[in-house]
């Protein structure tokens, strides 16, 4: 009899000691490597784990996550799903909490989720700002650095990896696809034309390839490399003035023109005979400052300058003659 007892109590003792054993939870993140990766597109109620609880009652698991829940199979068996749209740029990995209790004796188990949101290529490069303007003296050298495009790319890897163009390619710049940055690759003369326009494009690796666009006009301003020139009269032109004639009396008019633009472009007409009885106005007037009537020479040889207002000062010069009549 005290044998029978004892084999009753060692029993009870074995199941009651079986019966306090915490659930044990199994994990299966469908990878060989056991790491859980979701795609960032991935649909409202993709799986991503499974789980298996070991236990001989019922039990009951719970998710910590809003963004993820557990669905049940069969008994003790549970799929861990989405349970919102994950964006890799606002978070990329998320820490994900499971834990299963038994209904009898409260004994719970739980296991941490490492769950992370693999890139896919859905944004696409963005610059600052959306049109740049640069001011650069005109018949700068061959090579010379105008500015850097920079745009920028919230994917990684490939995906946010940018290479840069220019478009049109004949624009007279040329672009580093890799550092953005943008040269002179010909001279350009401001009196052919003022500015130029082009697009930089910032486009990703990713596939399918993503890209952005920035429109960029160069002002070029102007540098004093262009001399005056004479549109009337001819070099060598003759004027006829009578001998009555008084003091102050017009003999003729000089026109003279500037490409350069500002201060480079204004004139200044001079004389350049300072002995002869003649003056030019900043109008290109010539007139008489001295009494012909005393006349002898008959035939004056005069020379006009016109010089522009730049910081290096250009210049030309043309001939006259000026013929005193009876």
């Amino acid at each position: 009899m005290k044998k029978t007892v004892m084999k009753i109590i060692l029993l009870e003792t074995f199941l009651l000691a079986s019966a306090i054993e915490k659930p044990v939870i199994s994990v299966n993140t469908f990878s060989s490597d056991g790491k859980i990766l979701i795609l960032e597109s991935s649909y409202v109620g993709t799986a991503v784990a499974a789980l298996a609880v070991s236990y001989h009652t019922e039990v009951v698991c719970s998710i910590d996550n809003d963004n993820f829940t557990l669905s049940k199979l069969i008994a003790h068996t549970y799929l861990v799903k989405t349970h919102a749209t994950l964006d890799r740029e606002f978070v990329s990995s998320y820490v994900v909490g499971v834990a299963c209790e038994d209904q009898q004796l409260r004994l719970s188990s739980s296991v941490s989720l490492n769950i992370y949101i693999a890139d896919e290529n859905d944004n696409s490069p963005e610059f600052q700002q959306k049109s740049y303007i640069y001011k650069v003296p005109e018949n700068i050298p061959i090579g010379t650095y105008i500015f850097a495009a920079e745009a920028n790319d919230q994917d990684i890897g490939k995906n946010g990896e940018i290479v840069y163009e220019i478009i049109p390619n004949h624009c007279g710049f040329i672009i580093d696809a890799n550092t953005g940055e943008v040269m002179t690759s010909h001279y350009h003369d401001r009196e052919s034309i003022a500015a130029v326009s082009f697009d930089v494009i910032a486009k990703d690796q990713g596939s399918p390839q993503r890209k952005s666009n920035a429109s960029v006009t160069v002002e070029l301003q102007d540098v004093n490399d262009n001399k005056p020139f004479f549109l009337y009269p001819f070099d060598d032109y003759q004027f006829l003035v009578s001998k009555n004639c008084g003091i102050g009396t017009l003999i003729g008019i000089v026109i003279a023109f500037d490409i350069d633009e500002g201060r480079n472009g204004q004139l200044t007409f001079s004389v350049k005979n300072p002995d002869l009885p003649f003056k030019i106005t900043t109008s290109g007037e010539i007139r008489s400052t001295g009494d012909m009537n005393k006349d002898t020479r008959g035939l004056y040889y005069l020379t006009i300058e016109a010089s522009d207002h730049g910081d290096y000062s250009l210049s030309s010069q043309i001939n006259v003659k000026i013929v005193v009549t009876d």
